[in-house]
This record gives structure tokens, sequence and C-alpha cells, in this order.
């Protein structure tokens, strides 16, 4: 049995104020997929040090599965000067066995929504599996690995980021953020295609290294919600990934 946490603040991973958690917590809905089935969980507010707080469940899957959550804020309009929209929260932390795993992950996936995921070609996995799921050959503006990298550039880790929309590549302009595993941002890139490669600093010392990144769409799209008119759905996607390489490929 493990757990999983969810977190609401300015910082990946990292407990934000206790008093938001009432905020959200009746408006999310987290789930896990595999090859048995899906199952929806329930989430239990927990306290954490210096007034912050988190939401915890249990889970328990063999790899690879699909764990997700949506969650629709509801309307925002800090900036009267700007338009009024309707926020929309989606996260993941979806785990896999081999690079080829991502085809069957995809399935799985609720296909509404964004949806950012972090995806390794070259993560460490038995000697006679090897497959590239979705290649690596992006070339897009964004890209922070530039073509003809492979596995590695600069001292880090080439990894691509597959951003997609109720189900498909997003080709429309989209940032991108990374973080490390104690929430501090790594940088900032774009996708206009919705594949882009990143470079993360990776430590072969360790069993895996932890990285989360943010992604953020802007859709023009008006409605009413809760009796309020908005102009404007404002998407925001993370994920959470555990990258681990051998020896042999990070030098």
């Amino acid at each position: 049995m493990s757990a999983g946490v969810i977190t609401f603040g300015e910082k990946a991973g990292v407990p934000g104020p206790a008093f938001f958690l009432p905020m959200v917590e009746s408006k999310l809905h987290l789930s896990l997929v595999n090859s048995s089935g899906k199952v929806n969980l329930q989430l239990s507010a927990q306290n954490t040090s210096g007034g912050g707080g988190e939401l915890t469940t249990s889970l328990e899957s063999s790899l690879p599965f699909s764990f997700n959550l949506a969650c629709t804020f509801g309307i925002f309009n800090e900036d009267s000067t700007k338009p009024i929209s309707l926020l929309k929260y989606y996260s993941n932390a979806d785990m896999v066995t081999t690079p080829n795993d991502w085809f069957q992950v995809q399935d799985w996936s609720t296909k509404k929504g964004l949806e950012v995921t972090i995806r390794d070609p070259w993560m460490k996995r038995p000697p006679e599996q090897f497959g590239l799921g979705l290649g690596v050959a992006s070339g897009g503006p964004g890209d922070e690995c530039k073509a003809g990298g492979g596995s590695d550039q600069d001292g880090e880790a080439c990894v691509v980021a597959v951003i997609r929309f109720n189900g498909q590549l997003l080709a429309s302009n989209v940032s991108l953020t990374t973080y490390f595993a104690n929430g501090t941002k790594l940088r900032t890139t774009f996708s206009t295609s919705g594949v882009t490669i990143l470079k993360v600093p990776l430590s072969v010392s360790l069993p895996f290294t932890e990285v989360f990144a943010a992604a953020n769409y802007k859709e023009l799209s008006a409605g009413t919600f809760g009796e309020k008119n908005y102009s404007l759905v404002d998407h925001w996607s993370t994920t959470y990934a555990r990258l681990a390489r051998s020896n042999q490929v990070l030098v």
C-alpha cells in the first residue's frame, strides 16, 4: 500500500496554507487506472508543520498505472482589467516500467482537459526491453535539448514533455515550467506542437530523481458557471515524475 499526496500552493510538491484545502477538497476528482480498471480514490486533509496542509489518499497498484486528478475551481477575476476566467486544474503522477508503457497509459487517461506528462526514452529498464514510446524528434522552438543531442546535454538529462488537450496533442502556444523536488523553479519554456524536449538535472547515484512540471493553456471559450459568465477557460496542469537511468547512459 502506497500513499498519494496532493498539495495546493505556489511551490510544486510543497504543502500550501491549510486554509486553502476546504476551497478545493470537495471539487477534486481523483482516480487510479491500471490494467484491472479504474478506481475512484478518497482524500483526507492532513495538517503539516508551519500551518501547511495536504490531502492524502491510499493506493495499491502494480506498474504501469495512471494516477490523475481534475478540479474545476470556479470563476476567477483577480484583475478587473483582464477577461473573466473559469479556472480548471489537472494533475497526474503516472508510473511506467518501460517507455512503451506510455501508449497504454495514454489510453487510460480521461482525455478531458489539459494533460502534461514527462517521458524518458532512456529510462532504466530490463536490457531485453527497448522502445522509445513517443520519439524524441521534436525540433520545436521551445526545445531545451537541441537536435542531435541524444540522451543528455550540458550534464543534464533530455526528456520528453507531452502536452495533450482532450486526448490530442495540443498545437497551441503553451507555457511549461519545470521544478526541482523541493518545489523551487528550474526553468520555463513553451510548446507549440504538444511535444517539447526538456533538460533536467539527474543524479545517477540515487534510485530516482523527482521532477515536477506545470503547463498553462488559455482557451478562448465563453460560458456560464454558477450563474456567472466567463470569456476564457484558464487550464493548469501539473505532473510528477520519477526519472532513473543506469550509470552507463548518463555521463
